[in-house]
């Protein structure tokens, strides 16, 4: 077919961009251990992985979506809600609890999906409402922070093995893992990248764009009521406004990971790794006594950087390849 080679090349993008931000890492690590010498105890690992399991089940799902050239503002959103739906109903019966939690959440990824493809409704817009509704009811059933978990759900994800949280750590690992394997392995995540670089090559191939944009915005609501239920375990309750920096830290770690801000180009790896620098910033930030609004303000600068250093990158390959069409 004569579009197979640019479905290809959209795809193969993906695989190649990723090394980077792991060699930040392990820099902004060696940094640490340097200038905060609590930076590498075990503690510290402790606290990184912990900060990083929620914020890496949204940023995951923000990447499904950003994928296919959309936005998920609601992931904030789900996370508060899903820490108020957790802490009213894991008291009378845990599983109820969290069943009823991944639905809401699944829900509310499933009608973004289906107000974006099938009514055409800006992705910004949608997810914005998603999330001022998803926040009312939060705290219509938490006005405050409060409410009951049972102290074996929290103790279930405290569990530590020589001070490593294997729990969380096996959460990030599973879910990345296997949405690796969905974006890599299946024709379902070579359809998500067709879909965000080219919806017509998408459509010439007899790919359901409006069934792909419902999946990945359901694959985000999901994702981000696992994170909330996770953080219901750190908080021991509930709080409907608990989830407000997730939006733009998930938009943060997935565009600083290498998804391309306008589609079909980026990588879960790519994002993992994004989020334990986001995550190993906080924490050193925090050792050393630097105030959470500067860290705020050094991730926003940071994400300006990043879209900016590749908005110059992507217009001079352009240049680059339209003087060496004049030069044939």
């Amino acid at each position: 077919m004569p579009h197979s080679g640019e479905q290809m090349k959209i795809f193969s993008r993906v695989i190649t961009s990723y090394w980077g931000i792991y060699g930040v890492l392990a820099l902004l690590w060696i940094v640490g251990c340097i200038v905060a010498p609590a930076f590498r105890t075990v503690d510290n690992v402790s606290n990184v992985i912990v900060k990083a399991a929620t914020l890496a089940m949204v940023s995951i799902g923000q990447t499904f979506v950003l994928l296919t050239a959309n936005f998920d503002l609601s992931v904030g959103g789900i996370v508060g809600l899903s820490t108020a739906i957790a802490s009213c109903t894991m008291e009378q019966n845990l599983l109820l609890g969290v069943v009823l939690v991944l639905v809401v959440g699944t829900a509310i990824g499933f009608v973004n999906g289906v107000g974006v493809a099938k009514f055409g409704v800006n992705s910004v817009i949608m997810t914005l409402g998603s999330l001022s509704i998803a926040q009312g009811i939060g705290l219509y059933l938490r006005p405050y922070p409060g409410g009951m978990v049972p102290l074996s759900y929290i103790d279930f994800f405290a569990i530590s093995v020589y001070g490593i949280p294997v729990v969380a750590l096996g959460l990030i690992l599973v879910v990345a893992t296997v949405c690796i394997l969905v974006l890599e392995r299946r024709s379902f995540g070579r359809h998500i990248y067709i879909v965000g670089g080219s919806e017509d090559s998408a459509i010439r191939a007899g790919i359901s764009v409006s069934r792909i944009r419902i999946a990945v915005f359901s694959i985000s609501g999901f994702l981000a009521a696992i994170g909330g239920l996770f953080m219901t375990s750190i908080i021991g309750s509930g709080d409907s406004l608990v989830g407000e920096s997730y939006m733009f830290q998930s938009f943060t770690a997935a565009l600083l990971g290498g998804t391309a801000i306008t589609g079909g180009e980026g990588s879960v790896k790519g994002t993992l790794g994004a989020v334990f620098i986001i995550a190993s910033l906080g924490s050193l930030f925090n050792l050393v006594g630097i105030n959470t609004w500067y860290q705020n303000i050094f991730l926003g600068v940071l994400l300006i950087a990043v879209l900016t250093s590749k908005l110059i990158y992507d217009r001079l390959q352009v240049e680059r390849v339209h003087y060496a069409a004049d030069m044939a």
